[in-house]
């Protein structure tokens, strides 16, 4: 089984176009080196229920979805913040940073983090250490 990011959720990232000024540093964006502006990923962060009740009509009740088409799984994933279902025995994690998980995928019933939601600028060496 391959461990890199299906195509559905680089598509989903390329189709999101909330550019902001290239001079403004939010806590999360992603660059777009076709136009050299950042995007801000907030808008479509998904966030817990208030109370297990939705504050607006639209609220999602769950995190994002992405259908691994040539994987034997799917991918469960939020932006800007953990996903918002509670995830218990993750693989190679350690459970204090559980609830920091921002996508995960299960396979032959084990969860596996792919990636954890940080708001701090990623390390200029490449490596996150909190694991």
């Amino acid at each position: 089984m391959r461990h890199h990011l299906p195509a559905a959720l680089l598509s989903l990232l390329s189709h999101t176009a909330f550019a902001a000024d290239s001079k403004e540093t939010k806590p999360c964006q992603i660059f777009n080196p076709n136009n050299g502006k950042f995007n801000d990923l907030n808008t479509i962060t998904v966030h817990p229920l208030q109370n297990h009740k939705k504050v607006h009509k639209d609220d999602r009740t769950e995190s994002w979805h992405a259908r691994g088409y040539d994987y034997e799984t799917n991918f469960t994933m939020n932006f800007c913040a953990p996903v918002i279902e509670k995830l218990e025995d993750v693989v190679g994690v350690k459970e204090d940073l559980w609830r920091n998980i921002s996508a995960f995928y299960t396979y032959e019933k084990k969860t596996y983090s792919i990636g954890y939601a940080i708001r701090d600028t990623w390390p200029a060496d490449g490596k996150y250490t909190d694991r």
